[in-house]
């Protein structure tokens, strides 16, 4: 999930909204594994078994604070997204990243979405981020100049 765990569902959404495409892959584990794509823990690299990060994630029961509210969230969001209970809340949106502040300009935007933005490949969403904190979420919606 993202740093804010009141997302969660809409970052789910975008999860699942790629699905079948050809450039992000044909099943949910290709979407996931897709190179700088949902990585926050990274998987590989560290001590055997992968990051330290990945390997607390194996026992979800020993996480804490912060990181366990946000596993409870992304459980939440998933399964409200496999029984149908939650709908997606982005109108269709694949990309999404997070920021202290983002007004539609494209140089305020990370590069690789600074690149689609000017391209005009993706356009800013209408669902808002639900975190009261500075820190936001922004998603995009692929346009048809992709």
């Amino acid at each position: 999930t993202s740093d804010i765990p009141e997302d969660s569902p809409a970052v789910g959404w975008t999860m699942v909204n790629r699905i079948g495409d050809h450039e992000f892959g044909a099943t949910l584990t290709d979407v996931l594994r897709q190179k700088n794509a949902y990585q926050i823990v990274p998987e590989g690299g560290g001590p055997a078994g992968g990051s330290a990060q990945w390997q607390a994630t194996a026992d979800p029961s020993k996480l804490t604070g912060a990181d366990a509210a946000s596993w409870a969230a992304a459980q939440q969001a998933a399964a409200g997204i496999v029984d149908g209970s939650i709908s997606d809340p982005t109108d269709g949106a694949t990309f999404f990243f997070s920021a202290d502040d983002f007004d539609c300009n494209y140089k305020a935007a990370p590069g690789g979405f600074r690149s689609m933005l000017k391209r005009g490949t993706i356009q800013q969403g209408s669902y808002k981020s639900k975190s009261a904190r500075r820190r936001s979420n922004y998603f995009f919606i692929e346009t048809k100049n992709k």
